[in-house]
């Protein structure tokens, strides 16, 4: 606010000087637009003034409103823009006397309407907030457009302006339109008085202000001056041609009598010598008084009733003039009224009233100040002296002019620095907590914020010790003595400081000490300066909790748990007695249950769980949430295998019992990796290992935990290198389709292939499907591999068909079966790359089966139903493979329409040994019998499987006792052979 306010004064100051020059030099200006814009910015600066002192950040008056203040100022800059539209309209032709009439009436109305009636005036601001109206917005809208007119139109008259006023003129109506642009792009945000921008705007408006003040100089006063010092110089001139005349008729004369004259030579070469001696005189006189820094003068006396005193012919004015007023002795000689006319605006009036009463004095000594040349202002001290004849008339005028601008100045800076120091004062005592006290430490002073935040009077806080309002334990008394340590060495102190109340509460202070010191560079006293900042510190403190607790659960999170883990890293540094183990952890299906019963019973269960993780913990160990269902412990007290193994039986254990949740019983197991410090330096390395131990914990089987040892890690590492390898298999063609043949048990004949992929890596050698088809899904490479597979299965077959003829091949019974993935089966644009498919390869839908997993169907049985239904409708043959393993094997058969059913290897290969695995495939033939379905048997390796699956009426078996997976070349034998089992 104070950079505003100082801003805005020298704005209404530079207004109030454009008025005043216009005024005095109404005589001199040949038109009167300029004398128009002078009056003008005298009313901008009255109404200016009443906005600045309106404003109510200042608090002058108790009525004072930011919509008062706007009304104010946008009256100002219409008086403003309404001018400067006018003045360009008459830069070359007098301005009628009415439109001065109507503009005082209509500025005097709007002065009223302001001032007087500003409730009448439309609002600036909505009503509890900084932000203008659209009024306001509108105003300032106006303006721009007003002052661009204007700009325009002095661009237009140009040629009847003088180029230097033109470029005043045209570059104040820009600085004001940046001003006003300023403003309306403020008039999207609160206007804050602060705001870079705002400033800027009121910057840019001075400037506008100084342009107009030059114009209106150059018109009123430089001009004139300049066409006077023209006149004088041809004065001059005139005077010299007549000099020159006189001086060639001297010369005729003295050559006519010179005959005459030869009796005078003598008077002539003695007065030659007293004019000598005279000169030297003078030069002597001349050097002494060049050599003082004072500016001597003397004039002769012009004696004027009504002007008093005024100075005629300048006789004499030492050089030090233009040192002091920047002028030469002959701009003195030629215009001796100069010395009135540098003296500064705002002292001209009185020292003119005090020349009238010079006569009755017959001296002066008078301080004021002047104008140089340059602009700059300096203050002289002016002495002078009448001299008078006999007769008692004022004859002479002798004086002395003494700069005294530095003794002034440091008068000035005095008077400043004791208002400084009180402004200070003043702005401490609103603005912070201020204390004193000497070198004891006893209170010498306090002010109102340090008595209010620490609840005691200041009667009780004065004479007594500044420790009172201070928190000192045994840390802090330590601190506070390196504090007065380092006051005592005259040296500025800045931290934080916990005080504590009257009543006991705590704040926290960001404080400065200053040290007040002696001539001796000794400190006799300090000034504490503070802030309040037990707000921040309490953020700071709660931003602290979330950056390293869980919000959930309160437990560490992953940074805080790095962090001490990190640190007993450091401890343990190979020492086999700071041994200790980290715990990853992991809820077993936490997904299924998040997603079936909810996220508000999933957020429970993690903080349920975590408590009985807790109860099997020691003082020492870290329990931490690292993220979702992930935990770990930084287990202390774990330094041996048979301590681990204890730990993680007791995490077992008390997780056997159910979780009770909002009506729901949850039971839920963990898989817990384990890993020891023994040569680990880095937290990061030792969190990774226990990860991976974990996770060989959960292919273990649920709610078991495994230590992580070397292998693990290669596994891993080789898993990485695999997935990478898969991942450009496809494209550079390392994959082939193997063929299984089905054998119909009825004929004993071929009725299809099972076409098996197999990957043929160009280092490794053949890898086996069961190492990376898991992989292949996990990765989700399953999706446009189990498409290339069914392509090349679709050609391979069309291929057979178009070449093998009955009975190898029958054309409407002759499949080709074809596995599909869970991840396949849930592509949303499964069937139109099937449908492409059999298109391009000519396929028949109905010799293609398609091979499904129960896991498959039972993720989504909606969506399943839907697709199988859509890929029966188009004749495509369905069949349920692996049939037993899954856990609801029975209970969606009737539900979805397949075609087959395919009985898992692990039955089929122990008939024979067993009655009870004869009647589980018994049972499962008769069910897919009952459901229209035919069998499938996976699995057989000898005659008497085959047998007895025929006695059960089994359809179809499949097993190395018809034939190994071929490759399409030797599947070609073998229907070229024609087999019969």
């Amino acid at each position: 606010m104070l950079l505003h306010s100082l801003i805005e004064f020298l704005t209404i100051a530079m207004a109030i000087a454009i008025f005043m020059v216009a005024w005095n030099a109404r005589y001199y200006i040949g038109n009167n637009y300029l004398l128009l814009l002078g009056i003008a910015y005298f009313f901008v600066a009255i109404l200016d003034s009443f906005a600045l002192i309106s404003h109510p950040d200042l608090d002058i008056f108790h009525c004072s409103s930011r919509n008062v203040t706007a009304q104010l100022w946008i009256a100002a800059r219409l008086i403003e823009a309404i001018s400067l539209l006018l003045a360009s309209q008459f830069v070359c032709r007098p301005i009628p006397v009415k439109i001065f009439s109507w503009g005082y009436t209509a500025i005097a109305g709007l002065l009223v309407w302001t001032i007087a009636l500003p409730n009448l005036f439309p609002g600036c601001y909505f009503s509890g907030t900084n932000i203008p109206t659209t009024f306001a917005a509108a105003s300032q809208l106006t303006l721009i457009l007003m002052l661009a007119a204007a700009a325009g139109q002095f661009f237009r008259q140009r040629r009847y302006l003088h180029p230097q006023i033109s470029r005043y003129l045209q570059g104040a109506i820009l600085l004001t339109i940046l001003s006003e642009s300023a403003a309306l792009f403020l008039s999207n945000n609160e206007m804050l008085i602060d705001r870079p921008l705002h400033i800027g705007g009121h910057v840019l408006k001075f400037f506008s202000y100084y342009f107009i003040y030059k114009a209106i100089v150059k018109i009123g006063l430089s001009q004139p001056y300049h066409l006077l010092f023209k006149d004088l110089k041809k004065r001059e001139e005139e005077l010299s041609l007549a000099y020159q005349l006189q001086e060639e008729r001297v010369q005729e004369r003295t050559q006519q009598l010179q005959s005459s004259n030869q009796n005078l030579k003598r008077e002539i070469q003695r007065r030659k010598q007293l004019e000598a001696d005279l000169s030297a005189s003078q030069q002597r006189l001349e050097n002494i008084l060049e050599s003082l820094d004072d500016v001597v003068w003397s004039a002769e006396v012009e004696n004027n009733s009504v002007e008093g005193i005024t100075i005629g012919k300048l006789l004499y004015i030492s050089h030090a003039v233009e040192r002091i007023y920047g002028y030469t002795p002959e701009t003195f000689q030629k215009n001796p009224c100069l010395w009135l006319q540098t003296i500064h605006p705002e002292d001209q009036e009185w020292v003119r009233q005090y020349q009238k009463i010079f006569l009755a004095l017959g001296k002066k000594e008078l301080e004021y100040r002047i104008i140089k040349s340059n602009g700059q202002v300096c203050w002289i001290r002016d002495r002078s002296y009448l001299i008078f004849d006999e007769a008692g008339n004022p004859v002479r005028l002798d004086g002395i002019a003494t700069d005294i601008t530095p003794q002034k100045q440091a008068e000035l800076d005095r008077i400043a620095s004791f208002k400084e120091v009180a402004d200070i004062k003043f702005a401490l005592d609103r603005a912070a907590i201020v204390a004193i006290f000497d070198t004891q430490g006893t209170i010498t002073y306090v002010n109102d914020k340090l008595c209010e935040i620490s609840q005691y009077e200041r009667s009780q806080l004065l004479g007594s010790s500044y420790e009172k309002i201070v928190q000192l334990d045994t840390s802090s008394r330590k601190t506070c003595q390196e504090i007065l340590a380092w006051l005592h060495g005259g040296k500025v102190w800045h931290g934080e400081i916990q005080g504590i109340a009257k009543d006991g509460s705590l704040y926290w202070v960001d404080t400065t000490l200053v040290p007040f010191t002696n001539s001796r560079g000794e400190p006799y006293q300090y000034l504490a300066i503070q802030y309040d900042i037990s707000d921040r510190k309490r953020a700071e403190q709660e931003l602290q909790r979330e950056a390293f607790y869980d919000r959930l659960t309160q437990l560490a999170n992953r940074v805080s748990f790095q962090h001490q883990l990190e640190k007993a890293l450091q401890q343990n540094s190979g020492n086999i007695q700071n041994r200790f183990a980290v715990f990853s952890l992991d809820l077993d299906e936490f997904k299924v249950i998040n997603e079936s019963l909810g996220h508000n019973i999933g957020d429970r269960l993690l903080v349920d769980f975590s408590q009985r993780l807790l109860s099997c913990l020691s003082n020492n160990d870290l329990l931490a949430r690292l993220g979702g269902d992930e935990f770990a412990i930084l287990a202390k007290s774990a330094r041996t295998h048979a301590d681990t193994q204890k730990l993680a039986n007791c995490i077992h254990q008390t997780l056997t019992a159910p979780f009770y949740i909002e009506g729901y019983q949850v039971f839920s197991t963990t898989s817990i990796g384990i890993v020891f410090s023994d040569r680990y330096t880095q937290a990061d390395a030792m969190i990774r290992d226990a990860d991976i131990a974990m996770h060989q914990a959960k292919e273990n089987g649920k709610a078991s935990h495994a230590i992580f040892d070397r292998k693990m890690r290669d596994r891993i590492l080789n898993r990485i290198e695999l997935e990478n390898s898969l991942r450009q298999a496809l494209d550079r063609e390392e994959f082939q389709l193997y063929y299984q043949p089905i054998v119909a048990l009825d004929t004993g004949r071929i009725a299809g292939f099972e076409a098996l992929v197999r990957w043929q890596h160009p280092q490794r050698g053949l890898i086996s499907p069961s190492e990376f088809i898991p992989l292949a899904e996990h990765t989700g490479l399953i999706v446009p591999l189990g498409m290339w597979i069914l392509g090349e299965a679709c050609w391979q077959l069309q291929k057979w068909q178009s070449k093998f003829r009955r009975p190898c091949v029958d054309p409407q019974t002759f499949a080709i079966s074809v596995n599909l993935s869970p991840k396949q089966f849930s592509q949303p644009r499964l069937l139109e790359k099937i449908d492409y498919i059999l298109y391009e390869t000519g396929l028949q839908s109905h010799n293609l089966k398609l091979e499904i997993t129960e896991s498959a169907l039972i993720e989504n049985t909606t969506a399943a139903l839907h697709l199988l239904s859509a890929l029966k409708q188009r004749n495509i043959r369905l069949s349920i493979d692996d049939f037993g393993t899954g856990y609801s094997s029975f209970s969606y058969l009737h539900n979805f329409p397949l075609d087959t059913l395919k009985i898992d290897r692990s039955f089929t290969q122990r008939l024979g040994k067993t009655n009870n695995q004869q009647e589980i495939v018994k049972a499962i033939v008769n069910l897919a019998h009952n459901l229209n379905m035919e069998v499938i048997a996976e699995g057989v390796e000898t005659r008497t499987q085959q047998e007895y699956l025929q006695q059960l009426k089994c359809e179809y078996g499949q097993g190395y006792y018809f034939s190994r997976p071929l490759s399409a070349q030797q599947a070609e034998k073998l229907l070229d052979s024609c087999p019969v089992w």
